[in-house]
């Protein structure tokens, strides 16, 4: 399965270029600017006309409305051929994808929590996913998870989770606009790993030097592949 992975668009979606071909498209979250039903709605149409087979969107903290009124949200998108993960697990041809939309507390933007709240809201994951969309990376203390002002902004909560999540091949996520780009594992120190998998932050806006509400050009899309029961069927 191709699976193509994008976050952070903030009502920008409409100045991306043609996104890449895939049979999965993932958003982790902030597809608005000021989380307003209208901007909400908006995006469902951009979204729910991509051509991807599966499409899955998971919030993130600017994304009010979805907090707010979550059912609403979730009928909208399913009207619209998306579904909307919200602390939910979906099986897609065989692989399992979990969607959790929370983030470390700041200024009680939407789906904010404390570091001791955020030890309940991830133990909802199941421990056998295959693909992780969080809105928030984890505390790898990498460029990833990584702030303008150099502050590392991940969650530890999620960050200790990792090691029980034993069949997580992808981690994907956004918020922090600075830190795109991909990580190959994570280590505690040079010979203890903490994870194999592979950590994603998909965010599309760009950081300090190119207005945080702002698409970065020089960023794309990310693209990559996990083996389905079709992939499986088929060779």
């Amino acid at each position: 399965m191709q699976i193509v992975a994008i976050s952070d668009t903030h009502g920008q979606h409409h100045n991306l270029p043609t996104l890449p071909k895939g049979d999965l498209l993932l958003h982790s979250g902030d597809f608005s600017s000021r989380g307003r039903l209208k901007e909400f709605q908006e995006f469902a149409e951009w979204f729910g006309s991509q051509p991807h087979e599966h499409k899955i969107a998971c919030p993130g903290n600017h994304d009010f409305i979805c907090e707010r009124e979550p059912d609403l949200c979730r009928e909208i998108a399913k009207e619209n051929n998306f579904f909307l993960g919200i602390d939910e697990a979906f099986f897609i041809d065989g692989i399992q994808i979990f969607c959790s939309p929370w983030t470390n507390y700041f200024h009680g933007w939407a789906f904010n929590a404390y570091e001791i709240e955020l030890v309940s809201k991830f133990s909802r994951i199941p421990v056998d996913i295959d693909i992780l969309v969080t809105h928030g990376p984890p505390k790898t203390n990498t460029f990833i998870d990584r702030n303008e002002e150099g502050e590392h902004c991940g969650s530890q909560a999620l960050l200790a989770l990792l090691p029980k999540l034993t069949r997580l091949k992808y981690c994907v996520f956004g918020h922090t606009h600075e830190g795109y780009g991909v990580l190959e594992g994570l280590k505690r120190n040079p010979w203890d790993v903490h994870h194999e998998g592979t950590f994603i932050n998909a965010s599309l806006v760009g950081g300090k030097d190119c207005g945080w509400s702002r698409l970065d050009p020089r960023r794309e899309p990310f693209v990559f592949n996990v083996p389905s029961w079709k992939d499986k069927r088929l060779s």
